[in-house]
């Protein structure tokens, strides 16, 4: 009965290990494939059933290994979602330009769309971070310009509309002709909230996260 038991127990496991497994590797493929959100999510799911963080002394060998594929698999994700992200929302300082892209391709994957990639990115835990980069450098091109040149920031928006629908937003930065002594706040936070407001509305509109466009 009890050696009976134990078979049991270990057909058990042997069936879980394989269901890992095999997931994990669905999951590596959908990576090459451009299915970012679909991995994201088996990822989070995969992260309590093979208690990342959670290691037991006598747990099977095999656990650290499956481990060490979910993390691989994570690091694979993360980097080419920052990738993704410094190509969705790229600045051209020689053209005081802001871009953000709709549809991205990366690596031979076409058709990656930019609230895909946002969405991805807040499943396994990175958004604010490629937010943070994306913050960065509004203040390199935007808030450093106008506190160095002493001058309001003038922005003119362009939408670019393709077959499938908006493919890319344009943001126009430009000093405007007349400096002034002292740059007020206020003055520095109009000119972000207008890239914010541009970068937001890519997400806000597919109401994905439940994100709000910027009012005030």
């Amino acid at each position: 009965m009890k050696e009976a038991k134990m078979k049991r127990e270990l057909l058990d496991l042997v069936k879980v290990i394989l269901e890992f497994s095999e997931r994990l590797k669905r999951a590596k493929e959908a990576v090459k494939g451009g299915r970012l959100i679909f991995v994201a999510e088996e990822l989070r799911a995969l992260k309590k059933g093979l208690r990342i963080g959670d290691k037991e002394e006598k747990e099977p060998i095999v656990y650290g290994l499956l481990r060490k594929e979910w993390l691989d698999c994570l690091e694979e994700i993360q980097e080419k979602l920052v990738r993704l992200m410094e190509r969705g929302v790229p600045f051209e300082l020689k053209f005081s330009r802001v871009h953000v892209q709709y549809h991205l391709s990366i690596e031979g994957i076409p058709g990656v769309e930019f609230h895909s990639v946002l969405e991805a990115m807040e499943v396994v835990g990175i958004l604010e971070y490629g937010l943070a980069k994306v913050a960065d450098q509004i203040i390199k091109f935007v808030i450093a310009p106008v506190v160095k040149y002493g001058s309001p920031v003038s922005v003119g928006e362009e939408v670019n509309t393709g077959l499938r629908g908006t493919s890319e937003a344009n943001l126009k930065i430009e000093p405007s002709p007349a400096e002034i002594e002292n740059v007020d706040c206020e003055t520095i936070y109009s000119g972000v909230i207008q890239i914010v407001k541009l970068f937001m509305n890519v997400y806000a509109s597919r109401m994905a996260l439940g994100f709000n466009v910027l009012e005030n």
